[in-house]
């Protein structure tokens, strides 16, 4: 899941890639048609059609000696899917990239207030006994004596 949601982002993090996959989404275009709608050059838009090809969101059929780009609307679909899963899911268990995460969130207490002094407003000052606490507390007035 994780590899199929980074190469999609990846791929999809470029301006011109955006582009092309809109435009392709209109139809299916060959590389010089794309260089005329996108105002690029050739070798611009091969490049950004080779890593939208490589994220598997893009497909190339050849008709004659002009190469034609279609959108993987399947491969678009998964990633949405994937995404889905990723935020709406409850459970670790079907992500297998996050193992480690898996078990530190099965020993993970349930009170935050127990770990963290930002989440329960702890100082800790209030986990040290009293007597370690007051000469501190007299030492601040001394010095302002």
């Amino acid at each position: 899941m994780f590899r199929n949601l980074l190469a999609v982002a990846s791929a999809l993090s470029d301006p011109t890639r955006l582009r092309i996959v809109k435009l392709l989404a209109m139809r299916d275009l060959c590389v010089c048609q794309l260089e005329y709608l996108l105002g690029a050059t050739q070798s611009r838009v091969s490049q950004n059609l080779s890593i939208l090809r490589y994220a598997d969101l893009v497909t190339d059929t050849r008709q004659g000696r002009q190469v034609f780009y279609s959108l993987n609307r399947p491969a678009f679909e998964r990633a949405m899917a994937d995404l889905s899963a990723l935020i709406s899911e409850l459970s670790l268990d079907n992500v297998p990239e996050m193992g480690d995460e898996r078990q530190r969130w099965r020993e993970f207490p349930s009170d935050l207030a127990a770990i963290s002094p930002v989440g329960g407003r702890r100082t800790g000052l209030d986990r040290l006994p009293e007597t370690a606490i007051a000469p501190a507390a007299e030492m601040a007035g001394d010095q302002r004596a």
